[in-house]
């Protein structure tokens, strides 16, 4: 660090030939060295590194406000809170959140992921299920894999239901995902517009399979273009086990387009089914 005085650069107070870069000292570095070496001066003083984390956590604060700490401590806890959710609501990296978690905490995220995972299956059966789209959510990899695209409609429907105050339960080792509200319900999802060759518009494929079909109350159809569940009773089910919505909404009655009057369905929902209904 060069000390800038009066516009001019400050030289070392004993050879008066080298710049001062030495912080807080007045000699140059080969002067500094010098009389370091002979016992003459201590070696200048370093901040330990509770104190350099403490620092960097004040700058945090300063920047993000604090609740950046809280949602960081809430990682340690959350067992499907993760570095790319505190990323995402800070708005930087996970590469910057793991260096921001190793600062605050002085050890690797890693850690702290492991021991999660094993509280969490010990101490929560159902959350401890394979099919459990909440965990298929945290633990598959980010990777647009079909398995990861799956789990995040399944986890989006069930975060709504929640949220909309309708009681929901993930049906494990079942071919149906959830029970809402009393009724069978299997989320299915499309990322991706189909127009095969001689096709006027583009549209979007769900496949049912048989079990579904005859178990389901309602099919859950998350259309990605529209950011929208379709949610369809049994009896607008296809003959067929497939099913198609068309990409935008038309006016034009067409087997594609039928489904458009139950987008964002939810008060089918609203009423629990009754016993037997």
């Amino acid at each position: 660090m060069i000390h800038i005085m009066e516009n001019k650069i400050e030289m070392c107070i004993m050879c008066g030939d080298e710049p001062v870069h030495i912080q807080k000292r007045h000699l140059g570095l080969s002067c500094w060295n010098k009389i370091r070496d002979n016992g003459g001066l201590p070696p200048l003083p370093r901040k330990s590194e509770k104190e350099s984390r403490e620092n960097r956590k004040k700058n945090l604060i300063k920047k993000y406000g604090f609740g950046i700490i809280m949602d960081f401590d809430d990682l340690n806890h959350r067992p499907f809170w993760n570095l790319v959710d505190v990323g995402n609501k800070h708005g930087f990296t996970r590469e910057y959140a793991r260096q921001i978690y190793k600062v605050l905490y002085g050890k690797a995220y890693g850690k702290a992921k492991v021991r999660k995972t094993s509280n969490r299956i010990r101490s929560e059966k159902s959350i401890a299920c394979t099919h459990d789209p909440r965990r298929k959510f945290a633990e598959y990899k980010r990777n647009g894999s079909n398995i990861w695209k799956s789990a995040l409609s399944e986890k989006m429907f069930f975060d709504e239901c929640e949220k909309r105050g309708l009681v929901s339960e993930i049906l494990c080792n079942s071919e149906i995902d959830l029970k809402v509200s009393g009724y069978f319900i299997d989320v299915k999802s499309s990322f991706t517009p189909a127009k095969p060759k001689g096709a006027v518009t583009p549209f979007r494929h769900f496949r049912i399979s048989r079990k579904q079909k005859e178990k389901c109350d309602f099919l859950a159809c998350y259309h990605s273009g529209e950011k929208a569940f379709f949610i369809i009773p049994k009896k607008e089910f296809p003959k067929s086990f497939k099913l198609y919505i068309s990409e935008v909404k038309t006016n034009h009655y067409s087997s594609k387009n039928r489904y458009w009057q139950y987008r964002n369905a939810w008060h089918q929902l609203a009423h629990h089914r009754g016993i037997g209904g």
